[in-house]
């Protein structure tokens, strides 16, 4: 008769669990790195050529997806990083486009569907 825990065979091993670990970290970390690279520029700490923030913004959307985000969440604080950042739109125009385009009836659809 075996008095095996049932339990020992899901447990994972130190390995398997610190690559997980390591995992979870980066899925983290990438985001927050990419929004602190968007700051910098926007600052003038660094500068960068359009390509590099067209890819930039591009991996911050993919990066928002991989850790589980919402795509509807993730495109929106990709667009918001972008706006804020990286380009120099002031922000009472964002504030009145937005709350001027929920106005319309065909366009509220699109959130609700």
């Amino acid at each position: 008769m075996s008095t095996a825990n049932p339990t020992a065979a899901h447990d994972l091993g130190p390995g398997e669990q610190g690559g997980k670990s390591l995992l979870s970290f980066l899925l983290v970390v990438i985001p927050l790195a990419l929004i602190a690279v968007c700051l910098a520029s926007k600052f003038g700490i660094i500068d960068l050529p359009n390509s590099v923030r067209v890819s930039l913004i591009f991996v911050l959307l993919v990066s928002l997806m991989m850790v589980g985000m919402p795509i509807s969440i993730a495109l929106g604080l990709t667009v918001l990083a972008f706006l804020f950042t990286l380009t120099t739109v002031p922000m009472d125009s964002v504030a009145l486009k937005l709350f001027t385009g929920i106005e319309k009836f065909e366009i509220m659809a699109i959130p609700f569907f």
